[in-house]
């Protein structure tokens, strides 16, 4: 064997340092790469599955209780027992049920009869979610409210943005100031009755 290796030059038995520390950077970055393309993917689809949760909410309450003139009946207990919020996102906690979004914050839906609106309220959500959240169900709202908050804020409590319909359009800019200044916030939805 030392015959064999005897005619060859010592830089010519195998990579080099330099060589097999380029590869190993090359793995790194593609690594880096296609974990944080796997992180982003993560967070359009819990988005996603969130915007779709509150786009059937707000369209079969319409459903269910706007074109029947009995928006009034709507509530968060009457939401879980008629089917309104999937089981998948329903506990039972001291007794009453309870709706919690993927983020592990509280679902709230309460209606307003004699303004004709309900209200979504969506805790816990991370601010890395909120912008897409919001744009995404944008359209099916009267208004939307962002508080930097996890837990319900109280019914007098300031939020720190609205965006209401008489706007134009959204105005992203001051929504991604809001929902970046906090690590969690709090999501208020207005629906009309149709």
């Amino acid at each position: 064997m030392y015959k064999f290796f005897r005619g060859f030059k010592r830089d010519q038995l195998g990579l080099s340092l330099v060589e097999i520390s380029i590869w190993l950077m090359l793995a790194g970055v593609v690594l880096g790469n296609s974990v944080l393309a796997f992180e982003a993917a993560s967070r359009r689809a819990e988005v996603n599955s969130n915007a779709e949760i509150i786009s059937n909410l707000v369209q079969d309450a319409r459903f269910m209780y706007g074109r029947t003139g009995k928006i009034q009946e709507l509530s968060t207990t009457e939401a879980i027992e008629s089917g309104l919020i999937p089981a998948r996102l329903t506990q039972t906690i001291d007794g009453g049920a309870q709706a919690f979004n993927s983020y592990g914050g509280e679902i709230v839906i309460e209606s307003y009869p004699e303004e004709n609106y309900a209200l979504i309220r969506f805790g816990g959500v991370p601010s890395s979610h909120c912008v897409g959240l919001v744009t995404a169900v944008e359209s099916l709202m009267a208004a939307i409210a962002v508080t930097r908050t996890d837990s319900r804020p109280s019914a007098d409590s300031e939020f720190n943005v609205k965006f209401e319909p008489s706007r134009p359009s959204l105005d992203v800019a001051a929504l991604g100031v809001v929902c970046e200044q906090s690590s969690l916030v709090y999501l208020q939805f207005k629906f009309y009755k149709e």
